[in-house]
């Protein structure tokens, strides 16, 4: 295969630069999450009443008035809308196992900034398809549809983005960096659900938070095309190369990595597996405590103002206090800072199980948002080695990452629906389960072995 370089950019741009089209989007969608899970619980029970008809479905009915006290507590409906969110969760993963390595290629060949395009593109798609099927009452097979699209692409705006911040810092301040991106993009989430949830409860139709949400998409767009510069340095100009050879690549990526990075790696796998069982704690919270979108809204602006305040400040302070200035000094820091997020979070999810008040709910959010400075911290350990590919690593280490979320979303949603009735908060303890497992595989990483030399 002959190949050129081109150059793409004369100037490093700063890694703030990709804040933007994050931060633009992460509000976007936070803005209408709470609001898309109470939507989707009313949209099946206003539809299916019971459990009569397909066995575990119900029977259709035309839709029907009702109310969100009477459908929260509806033990059917809730075990309905688990396995709705299974299938949307098979729709979405599947395609980006099987196209999200591809995407790291392409970002690694011609750049990262058209992969930003992606997360509000499809945001618009899935919000335009949610107000579709409510004004032409399709069902929603349609926004499965959508999830299939969002599945194809999802991989390329996140290794992109790593990309991107890899491109623009050194290895000796990337943890602080990631992490004080992470905080930048988690700030508007912490606003997004609990603004979404104040107009909820002011009695806003769910259609006027949903044209919020693509009006913020389109800024996004706008920003992308327009401002945000690229980061990588060349373009390969790849005059002939066959899908043989690109899946060659792909295959080969991990190839070379030691045993502490395949260790971090599958702690990441398991870390990111953990997240698909977020969407349930709305519906857990609903039956056991009566929570509407205000209420998870209200929760999360709490959780997320911890996050922020756990990667801007806290962090910080640790590897101001605790990092010694030499890479290897740096690397061990991230590795124990790693460790001591997945004690607490494995220990803050399964008290949460015990949680007998909304107060103790509250108090264990301290340990819980802590869990925030595992992933960024994991991928900073990555990019030590990924070296020039690093978009094609990050792409194909989401593919192990689509592949156990599929696994445990699909395990985790099963078992809510079966025991919701008996033991909701099981899920609880096989969530925190996962981050006891990550826990033990950082146990065995050695500093010196995640060293780029």
């Amino acid at each position: 295969m002959d190949s050129e370089t081109t150059p793409l950019i004369a100037k490093r741009p700063s890694p703030y630069h990709a804040c933007v089209p994050a931060l633009l989007t992460a509000f976007s969608t936070a803005l209408s999450s709470v609001i898309v899970s109470q939507w989707l619980l009313l949209h099946l029970c206003a539809r299916y009443q019971d459990g009569s008809g397909f066995p575990g479905w119900g029977s259709y009915v035309e839709p029907i008035p009702v109310t969100w006290e009477g459908c929260r507590q509806n033990t059917f409906i809730q075990a309905l809308t688990a396995k709705w969110l299974v299938i949307a969760q098979m729709m979405f993963s599947i395609p980006a196992m099987l196209f999200g390595p591809f995407w790291g290629l392409y970002c690694d060949r011609f750049g990262r900034k058209a992969m930003f395009l992606i997360p509000p593109i499809v945001s618009i798609c899935a919000t335009a398809g949610m107000l579709i099927t409510d004004y032409l009452n399709l069902g929603l097979w349609f926004t499965l549809v959508i999830h299939m699209f969002a599945g194809v692409v999802s991989n390329g705006p996140i290794a992109a983005l790593l990309a991107y911040m890899t491109d623009t810092t050194e290895p000796e301040s990337r943890s602080v960096v990631f992490v004080r991106i992470q905080a930048i993009v988690t700030l508007p989430t912490a606003f997004g659900p609990f603004i979404g949830g104040v107009m909820s409860r002011a009695q806003f139709h769910h259609s006027s938070i949903f044209y919020l949400t693509i009006f913020g998409q389109i800024l996004t767009l706008l920003y992308t095309v327009f401002v945000l510069p690229e980061s990588l340095k060349t373009v390969e100009n790849s005059k002939k190369q066959s899908i043989f050879e690109t899946i060659s690549k792909v295959a080969t990526v991990f190839k070379g990595f030691n045993t502490s990075m395949l260790l971090v790696i599958f702690a990441s796998t398991l870390v990111a597996a953990s997240n698909t069982s977020k969407n349930i704690f709305f519906y857990y919270m609903a039956l056991v405590f009566g929570w509407d979108a205000y209420d998870d809204g209200q929760y999360l602006l709490v959780i997320q103002i911890l996050n922020f305040s756990y990667m801007l400040f806290v962090f910080p302070a640790f590897a101001y206090v605790f990092a010694k200035k030499d890479v290897v000094g740096a690397v061990s820091f991230d590795i124990n800072m790693v460790r001591l997020s997945l004690f607490m979070a494995a220990g803050g999810i399964c008290l949460t199980g015990l949680a007998e008040t909304q107060v103790v709910i509250y108090l264990l959010a301290l340990m819980c948002s802590f869990e925030v400075l595992a992933m960024p911290t994991l991928r900073t350990l990555i990019s030590n080695q990924a070296g020039d590919q690093c978009a094609q690593t990050f792409a194909t280490m989401q593919l192990l990452s689509d592949l156990a979320s599929l696994l445990f979303s699909m395990l985790s949603h099963l078992v809510w629906a079966q025991t919701l009735g008996w033991f909701p908060s099981l899920y609880l303890y096989l969530t925190g389960s996962l981050f006891a497992v990550a826990l033990f595989l950082m146990a065995f990483t050695r500093p010196y072995e995640l060293i780029n030399e």
